[in-house]
């Protein structure tokens, strides 16, 4: 049972390490004004109709990831704080993500 486990585990933390980082490369590939159209997600406008100051940030984000600054900073002002930091973020975790694959490389040739 505890092989099972650790086996389960180990498969969601490879999973984990897969999605950080081909998800930011699929954003990339998207348009920069794929989530500019639909319903919000915002929980806060949903149920008292009033903007809270996260809204918006998803789609300054996308627009600030292809470049496209001047819309972002419509769409959010705070852009110039989250988009940095969630780019140090994935780099920290590619980083952390080839530190995994090479323990795990180096443990399989044993």
């Amino acid at each position: 049972m505890k092989a099972l486990i650790n086996n389960l585990i180990s498969i969601m933390r490879t999973l984990y390490r897969v999605l950080i980082v081909f998800v930011p490369l699929v954003l990339i590939l998207l348009p920069a004004d794929f989530f500019d159209h639909g319903p919000t997600v915002c929980v806060s406008k949903l149920l008292t109709e009033a903007e809270c100051p996260g809204c918006g940030i998803t789609r300054a984000t996308q627009h600030a990831i292809h470049l496209d600054f001047s819309n972002a900073w419509n769409y959010n002002k705070l852009f110039v704080i989250v988009t940095p930091l969630l780019v140090w973020l994935y780099i920290t975790e590619v980083i952390e993500s080839y530190k995994y694959y090479k323990r795990w490389e180096h443990r399989s040739k044993y």
